[in-house]
């Protein structure tokens, strides 16, 4: 696979890949400012999209897992990391891939002798799957807004939240906490 660094591209993401030829053209500007860890996993998302010859970018995020997870000190964390410092959480499905991102990591650390990252991967299992629509759509707001650091519309959120009943309080609460002990928990 050959790699161009473009100075002026006519994207504005990262990197793009032309799944016909595999040639993956960087925007450089934009790619300088990551780590390089982040830089590997983009690229190898990238590959991921060409090898397996699919536009999916759950499958592509989950390629570059496979070949990225447990090569370096901290990188389970590092890989859910950089999906929420690389993406924009301009919809739905940039929330639900860290997520996805973030089971990917505590299923792989309890496969490797954390069984603690198994017990979170339950409980975060648990939450979300008790959660209905509107409480799942609500803390995608909320997530939204606290990315966006959009502290009015956060307040406004939390408002929300307080309208809900104890149960559903309790899932969504369990939820996020389950997302944020996760990433505590998580040692590779």
């Amino acid at each position: 696979m050959d790699v161009i660094f473009l100075d002026n591209p006519v994207f504005d993401s990262v990197a793009v890949v032309n799944r016909s030829t595999g040639i993956i053209m960087v925007n450089a500007p934009l790619f300088a400012g990551y780590t390089p860890f982040e830089q590997r996993f983009i690229l190898l998302h990238e590959e991921g999209h060409y090898v397996l010859d699919t536009d999916c970018e759950f499958t592509a995020d989950a390629y570059a897992f496979d070949r990225l997870a447990g090569t370096e000190f901290r990188s389970l964390r590092q890989l859910v990391a950089t999906l929420e410092r690389t993406l924009p959480f301009t919809t739905r499905e940039h929330r639900e891939r860290v997520n996805a991102q973030l089971r990917r990591a505590l299923k792989w650390d309890y496969e490797h002798g954390n069984r603690e990252a198994g017990r979170m991967l339950a409980r975060l299992n648990a939450g979300y799957s008790a959660m209905t629509g509107t409480e799942d759509k609500l803390l995608g707001a909320v997530a939204d807004d606290i990315n966006n650091r959009n502290a009015t519309n956060v307040n406004g959120w939390l408002s929300n939240f307080s309208k809900l009943s104890q149960q559903q309080k309790m899932l969504a609460g369990g939820a996020i906490a389950a997302g944020v002990l996760a990433l505590i928990i998580i040692t590779r």
